[in-house]
């Protein structure tokens, strides 16, 4: 597995959490490949920021609205890495493994 940076898996963990009905702890550590402590800290940080929220009754986390446009704006500069050279590599969440 390639190094990931902390916006990298900040990334993964938001696509992993962005459907509907939202995705359980144990699915997005799965979709995420980080450990349970890991996890926690990025759900912690994640919340702080309002980049994502949880649902209590369902225990769900979902992306808002702002970590959708965090989403958003991670994958533009991605493309625009890619335009001038570099390389960003994000997965998409469908080239994901579960």
């Amino acid at each position: 597995m390639k190094y990931r940076c902390r916006t990298d898996i900040i990334g993964i963990i938001l696509s992993a959490a962005n459907g509907i009905n939202g995705e359980s702890r144990s699915h997005i550590m799965y979709k995420s490949l980080v450990n349970y402590n890991q996890l926690k800290d990025y759900l912690i940080f994640l919340q702080q920021q309002e980049l994502i929220e949880y649902d209590r009754s369902a225990r769900t986390y979902r992306t808002t609205l702002k970590g959708r446009d965090f989403l958003e704006l991670q994958r533009d500069m991605g493309e625009m890495a890619h335009l001038y050279g570099g390389s960003y590599d994000l997965p998409h969440p469908s080239q994901q493994q579960a």
